[in-house]
């Protein structure tokens, strides 16, 4: 299995922000950096795909590429022009050594869910996925710059001790949030995660939802207290980061 784009218009981009730009809607958006929690739920995907196809023979295996934060750009009719980066996706190649996407996730952290119901829609109708992963994130309260309201002073005595600030210097009020420093609340309360499989129609071609799980931070919380708070902690420190470069 290949880890990496193997299609020329496969691109890896490695600056930030990154956009994702939907030709349909004509609607363009601008990504900071991804979150912690971003990484966590694509990683863990990709780490499932490789252990579901460990046992593979070596002539499929071979065919099977994983990617994470790669910029697509190989959409089709009323999507020709988009681009998009999805936060893991798996493609396959033809008989003819054409690569094609074939599974594509999406988390959902600060995004409403009609821009991620767009983006389940361009990975199926515009560019052939058979299947989208989409995991949605609820935060409470949700996300805002804690610092929007100081003064040109204390902004800048805060955003001068972020280089020196430690994953220590962050506290969090439970297990999943809120996560606070110097006073202010970087990360809400993370309540939920929900998880939607999407596919394709197979008459119609359009995205249609195969299956809608609820998982709850508290039914995971005696398993993963430890996990979930280095989450959010590293949430808000990502969070404090940007802010810092903005």
């Amino acid at each position: 299995m290949k880890t990496c784009g193997c299609s020329a218009n496969v691109l890896i981009i490695s600056r930030w922000p990154r956009y994702s730009y939907n030709a349909l809607t004509s609607k363009m958006i601008v990504q900071c950096m991804p979150s912690p929690l971003h990484q966590c739920f694509s990683e863990a995907f990709l780490v499932a795909v490789h252990r579901t196809t460990a046992d593979l023979p070596l002539s499929i295996d071979s065919t099977i590429t994983t990617t994470s934060n790669e910029d697509f750009n190989e959409f089709f009719e009323q999507y020709e022009g988009s681009e998009k980066i999805p936060d893991a996706a798996v493609f396959l190649d033809d008989i003819n050594g054409s690569t094609h996407v074939k599974i594509a996730m999406e988390v959902g952290f600060s995004e409403n869910y009609q821009d991620l119901f767009q983006y389940i829609r361009m990975w199926l109708e515009g560019a052939g996925a058979a299947i989208v992963i989409l995991v949605k994130i609820e935060e409470a309260p949700i996300y805002r710059n804690p610092a929007r309201n100081l003064d040109d002073q204390e902004k800048t005595e805060l955003y001068s001790q972020t280089p020196k600030l430690k994953i220590q210097d962050f506290n969090v009020d439970g297990e999943f949030g809120p996560a606070t420093c110097k006073g202010l609340q970087w990360v809400g309360n993370i309540s939920s995660a929900t998880l939607e499989v999407w596919k394709r129609d197979s008459r119609s071609g359009l995205a249609i939802k195969d299956r809608n799980d609820i998982v709850s931070c508290c039914y995971c919380q005696s398993r993963h207290s430890l996990f979930a708070n280095s989450i959010v902690i590293g949430s808000a420190y990502s969070s404090c980061s940007i802010q810092n470069q903005a």
